[in-house]
């Protein structure tokens, strides 16, 4: 990898550090718990790809599997969402199943769900906060329905927070 694309890396992701094929299997030829990056090459053969593919999905760490594609400035990068290893009929299952079906293994789908169900949950919970609001300003001082109120309105705050920091998790714009 060139030189300055790894410092761009390094630098973009922080403590998820750019690694090596060695680095990820360690000593003992077993995966690293992780969390960190996977990085191919433009060149890599495909076997190469497959096989590291196969090693990520085995282990139990958070690991990303990333191709860059290209070596200019500002190569793209193809993220390779890495799923779990299951029978072939829990998938047809899942496939088949209501509801979420077959976002349970896409990830294109799985954030498509995730960004509709952040949206949807943040129209009820404004409304829940701010009527929560309204009964806390008729609530009287130091009574036990002001005190409930303020438990209600702290956890409603707690879940807009939580679907806040599900924003990232969407499908890019293009």
């Amino acid at each position: 990898m060139e030189p300055e694309l790894r410092e761009r890396l390094v630098e973009a992701f922080g403590e998820l550090d750019p690694i090596s094929h060695e680095q990820f299997l360690g000593q003992e030829g077993a995966a690293e718990p992780g969390p960190g990056l996977v990085l191919a090459a433009p060149w890599a053969p495909a076997e190469s790809i497959l096989g590291m593919l196969e090693l990520v999905s085995r282990t139990s760490g958070e690991w990303s599997f990333l191709w860059i594609r290209g070596t200019g400035p500002d190569p793209e990068v193809l993220s390779f969402p890495i799923g779990y290893i299951e029978p072939l009929t829990r998938v047809v299952e899942r496939w088949d199943s209501p509801g979420l079906g077959p976002g349970l293994i896409s990830f294109r789908l799985a954030l498509s769900h995730l960004s509709r169900i952040r949206h949807d949950i943040n129209n009820p919970l404004t409304a829940a906060l701010a009527e929560t609001q309204l009964l806390l300003l008729d609530a009287e001082p130091g009574s036990e329905s002001e005190v409930s109120l303020k438990v209600v309105e702290e956890q409603l705050r707690r879940i807009r927070d939580l679907a806040a920091e599900m924003t990232p998790l969407r499908v890019p714009a293009r």
